[in-house]
């Protein structure tokens, strides 16, 4: 559709060209009556239409091909514009229009070219406002180019082309920089989010493994809390376990004020109207707070209960479920005294350390319970081997007593030999 109006814009600015040509040449009585200032827009519309036309044509070719354009189009303006101010100084005739299709070609043919190719560059980068801000390079170039036409053809209103022009112009450089900096500072927060990503990473790629390489528990949660510690302010870290038979859990694993504590913790019942841990299993969901004091009500019906000596109450609060095949295993939790503490990148990594943590525990449960089953099959062979023992020994002990009691074959023997004689 552009092209074909870049093509009616040549049509018309030739055949408008030409129209001027003859009654300027050939009916000079025509051109003395028509007003001056009519004239000149007759003059003007046409090259206005033929420079137009190039803007037309090419606005969606290549990005190469509108380059090559644009470079013609400058080095054609630019030479015209040369000769224009030199026939200006040696008072030649045809300074005026040589002035006057330089400039036009300029602001009507190559310019809103270079503009449509620095928004391509550029929406990639500032893709909100780009095209507002390219639309007003273009106006504050246009306006500063016509403006500098008139002053140098001495019409009036130059002054009111410049100014605008001037003030579009500042408007363009403060908001380029402007959105130039947003876009860093977007820039910057995400390669930061990315390396928090791949620390994230890194984190559960270590435990994975030890997670693989041992089935000690409490090396494993040593090895998460020292991590998530580097990241965090977590000097509460609780890793709890629940007893589905029983319907209460037990802490299996306890961090306070960074130092590892004994579990001295009572079993809670899942049924305990002020423990955070027993909502969090009941519910199956985490819990997330950041000022437990204000949020408490919304999930407590009073002040939580410590469930361990010399426990302090705490005001960021996150506990997550440990979840295996839809089953609740157990939980674990982070825990400061500081408020709003916890970022979303951090409760990311937290989610993201609940199913490692949900293995580790599950395989611990199983390494004891193999354990126990050993263990309770060891007594039951050494109460069979301590019972065959017993059954060995009596029958020895009866041997001895029927080896007591009866004859010798030797006496059996003399006394059958005395019998037959």
């Amino acid at each position: 559709m552009l092209n074909k109006i870049g093509k009616f814009l040549i049509v018309f600015g030739l055949v408008g060209l030409s129209y001027n040509i003859v009654i300027t040449t050939s009916f000079e009585s025509v051109f003395e009556s028509i007003p001056k200032p009519l004239f000149i827009t007759m003059l003007l519309i046409p090259i206005i239409s033929f420079c137009l036309s190039f803007s037309f044509i090419y606005y969606n070719s290549l990005p190469q091909k509108r380059k090559k354009v644009i470079r013609v189009i400058s080095i054609v303006s630019c030479i015209i514009l040369f000769f224009g101010l030199f026939s200006k100084g040696m008072h030649w005739a045809g300074a005026s229009a040589e002035a006057i299709i330089s400039i036009f070609l300029f602001s009507f043919g190559c310019l809103p070219l270079i503009i449509k190719s620095r928004y391509e560059k550029r929406k990639s980068i500032i893709s909100k406002t780009a095209l507002r801000l390219s639309i007003v390079d273009l106006l504050a170039i246009l306006f500063l180019c016509l403006g500098a036409l008139f002053k140098f053809m001495h019409w009036p209103g130059w002054l009111f082309l410049t100014i605008p022009g001037c003030i579009l112009l500042v408007i363009s450089i403060f908001g380029w920089n402007v959105s130039f900096r947003k876009e860093v500072n977007l820039r910057q927060e995400a390669e930061e989010k990315l390396k928090e990503s791949l620390k994230n990473l890194e984190i559960l790629n270590t435990i994975s493994n030890e997670i693989t390489s041992t089935l000690n528990l409490n090396s494993v949660m040593n090895l998460i809390y020292q991590n998530i510690s580097k990241l965090m302010d977590a000097p509460f870290f609780i890793i709890g376990s629940y007893h589905s038979d029983e319907e209460n859990v037990s802490v299996r694993y306890c961090v306070k004020e960074g130092q590892i504590a004994p579990v001295e913790f009572n079993r809670i019942p899942v049924n305990h109207s002020n423990s955070y841990m027993a909502l969090a299993i009941k519910n199956k969901k985490e819990i997330i707070i950041n000022d437990e004091e204000k949020e408490r009500d919304q999930y407590l019906s009073g002040r939580p209960q410590l469930h361990g000596k010399e426990d302090i109450y705490t005001n960021s609060l996150i506990f997550i479920p440990l979840i295996i095949q839809e089953d609740v295993i157990g939980l674990f939790s982070v825990q400061s005294t500081i408020k709003q503490v916890y970022s979303n990148s951090n409760i990311a990594l937290l989610r993201s350390l609940a199913p490692v943590i949900a293995v580790a525990l599950n395989n611990a449960n199983a390494y004891n319970k193999i354990n126990a089953a050993n263990a309770l099959v060891e007594e039951q062979k050494k109460a069979v081997e301590e019972k065959q023992k017993e059954i060995l020994d009596s029958i020895r002990y009866a041997k001895r007593i029927q080896q007591a009691l009866l004859p010798t074959e030797k006496f059996i023997e003399r006394n059958v030999n005395k019998l037959k004689k």
